[in-house]
């Protein structure tokens, strides 16, 4: 991942599920590129795939910016509204 990480950051809710040899996470990072009291984070999806020993031989993720109801897609535009009032998390 480009960039630097905050020290502090965190990650605050998250949804663990795992299937066969798949496990995923889902997750919201705060803070993980600035230290704002306001932020909204960063969503995380993690996917790994492990061998029968129990160790991740593949790994996939992507990231997302979570927003909030005023202004779901940041980086897309400011202010566009969410779609449905159903959060990310």
């Amino acid at each position: 991942m480009a960039g630097t990480m905050a020290i502090d950051s965190t990650h605050v809710k998250a949804h663990r599920s795992a299937a066969g040899d798949y496990v995923w996470a889902h997750v919201n990072f705060l803070n993980l590129f600035n230290d704002d009291p306001n932020n909204t984070g960063i969503a995380g999806v993690d996917i790994y795939r492990m061998d029968a020993d129990g160790k991740a031989v593949e790994h996939w993720d992507t990231l997302q910016f979570v927003g909030d109801p005023k202004n779901s897609a940041p980086l897309i535009g400011p202010n566009i509204p969410r779609a449905n009032p159903n959060g990310m998390f």
